[in-house]
């Protein structure tokens, strides 16, 4: 791992309480096991961090950015263009989650986001299998966060990034205790 890194993008993976996780092709964490993820002594000073989370998870991911150090700053969703499933409603977007520490501000973006930029804060592209996130999303978080960066829970290697997850090849090493 490098790093102190300006960019750092987590997908968690979120402890699952219904008998279709049993069959999850890759182990959850608890909520104390993400919290304990050192976000805040792999970021720079000045650091994006983006997150994914879910409807069940919403609430206790604006409860991490801040325990991590960081200030919320925007949602984007994501319409998968197909409804999942649900508790309440039959869920058909996640969301992703940018939070700041320091200034992370350069003269590229100015007081006001990107100049003639054509990010919005929707990203509408079909679901793959599972966990899987949409092209437009690191589309955005590269074309917003300055490198280093770092992915954490990857499925796949990035140019220009570092990726650590247990789905990427069995020579990763765990960022957690113990190997994890």
């Amino acid at each position: 791992m490098g790093g102190p890194y300006r960019t750092i993008l987590v997908d968690p993976p979120w402890p699952m309480e219904w008998e279709r996780s049993k069959n999850m092709s890759y182990p959850t964490m608890s909520l104390k096991e993400i919290s304990n993820l050192p976000i805040p002594d792999l970021a720079d000073r000045d650091c994006q961090l983006w997150v994914w989370t879910t409807q069940g998870y919403l609430h206790k991911t604006f409860h991490l950015i801040e325990g991590w150090g960081f200030t919320y700053r925007q949602t984007v969703v994501w319409d998968k263009k197909m409804m999942g499933l649900g508790a309440w409603l039959r869920g058909q977007v996640e969301f992703l989650l940018l939070a700041t520490r320091g200034d992370v501000r350069t003269a590229a973006f100015g007081p006001r986001g990107q100049e003639g930029s054509a990010w919005t804060d929707v990203i509408r592209e079909e679901r793959r299998e599972h966990s899987r996130k949409p092209g437009a999303a690191y589309a955005l978080v590269e074309a917003l966060g300055e490198g280093p960066r770092l992915e954490m829970f990857a499925r796949d290697r990035r140019a220009g990034w570092d990726c650590w997850g247990n789905q990427l090849s069995p020579t990763v090493q765990s960022l957690l205790p113990g190997g994890g």
